[in-house]
């Protein structure tokens, strides 16, 4: 008998849990994820939440936004409180998102997904102020909740309108400027500024030597610069680029305000390969005409070597036409390039034609 009662005593209990924490057990969650959304509530909340609440929630939010079990799990571990909030709340949400920004069930979910707490929030009176302030419309919002639904849950005037206003200092933007760099990279609405945005843009102001009209140039060309970190993305890539292609200073400076994207490329994944192509075999250039080019045309630095560059310089090689072709007209669409293309080769044939007669009537004189 003491040898069964001390087996027993060796068995785990198993956890009870609350009706959240049972939802997510039932949702095919683990213990670690019951346990972490029962964390996530505030002392005494779960003590509010009956089964049939819970179980309401739940079964409207899977219904209303065609989730899956893992999704509704994802959900509900991020946002558990989603589960004490009635049904009608959540509705007027859903119809406010729906009517004002016309989002699909699908585009909802994918909402939802990234920010579930937006269910949660008031977001009618930011939704107008963030229109306002940036001269907005509905599908311009619209693109914003899509990329950055975070960015509804915010205060504006704790948190979004002070980032506007240094953003607007600091970079002398206008209201076309300042709205540019939002619609391309709204995240940085909840970066923090004195942490993020500003060291950012510090930093890449002295590594460069740029004078504010030339940073200003270079946030506006390429605002997805705000948000990474200048020691592990954008330094590396200033590094390479002055490196590998012998650039002064002002040269590098240059080029970053003449063609932005290109500080954001990988120097490992984008930069050297391009490099190495225009330097090698099919190409054939030297260093110092590379180096010209680039700075000529920075967006050489752009295009896919698989989509443009290899495709093109086969064709060109097919057609007997040299590669530099290719470089000098690297921007046109397909089917523009093959009419330069086909009129390269004409003329190329016209010329070893003409030589080929040049050589027979020599040949006749001589007889």
């Amino acid at each position: 008998m003491l040898i069964l009662v001390a087996a027993t005593a060796l068995v785990p209990s198993t956890p009870k849990w609350g009706p959240v924490g049972e939802l997510i057990v039932r949702l095919g969650g683990s213990a670690r994820d019951a346990q972490s959304a029962q964390a996530a509530l505030l002392p005494g909340f779960e003590s509010t939440l009956t089964e049939d609440r819970v179980s309401a929630v739940s079964a409207y939010l899977q219904s209303e936004f065609e989730l899956s079990d893992a999704e509704l799990r994802r959900v509900l571990t991020r946002q558990p409180s989603l589960l004490g909030c009635r049904v009608e709340t959540h509705q007027w949400g859903v119809d406010f998102l729906q009517k004002r920004l016309r989002l699909s069930t699908q585009e909802l979910s994918r909402i939802l997904l990234k920010q579930p707490s937006l269910l949660a929030c008031n977001i009618e009176p930011n939704f107008n102020a963030l229109r306002r302030r940036l001269e907005l419309d509905d599908e311009a919002v619209r693109a914003i909740a899509m990329r950055a639904p975070g960015v509804l849950c915010l205060s504006f005037d704790s948190n979004i309108e002070p980032t506007l206003s240094r953003l607007e200092t600091r970079l002398g933007l206008d209201t076309a400027g300042l709205r540019r760099v939002v619609l391309r990279r709204p995240q940085l609405l909840q970066l923090s500024w004195e942490k993020n945005v500003e060291p950012m843009i510090g930093a890449l102001q002295r590594r460069l030597g740029a004078d504010d009209a030339a940073l200003r140039r270079i946030v506006l060309g390429s605002p997805t610069l705000i948000g990474l970190s200048f020691e592990k993305n954008i330094s590396p890539t200033l590094d390479y680029l002055q490196s590998s292609l012998g650039l002064a200073d002002a040269e590098l400076c240059e080029l970053a305000s003449t063609y932005p994207t290109a500080i954001t490329y990988s120097p490992t994944k984008n930069l050297a390969p391009k490099l190495e192509l225009l330097c090698g075999p099919e190409v054939g250039l030297s260093l110092d005409e590379a180096r010209a080019r680039v700075l000529k045309f920075p967006a050489l630095l752009g295009y896919s070597l698989e989509r443009r560059y290899q495709p093109r310089l086969r064709e060109c090689a097919a057609a007997g036409v040299s590669p530099c072709f290719v470089l000098d007209r690297i921007a046109l669409t397909d089917a523009k390039f093959e009419a330069a293309l086909a009129g390269a080769e004409r003329s190329e044939r016209w010329a070893i034609d003409a030589n080929a007669d040049g050589g027979r009537d020599a040949s006749h004189a001589t007889e």
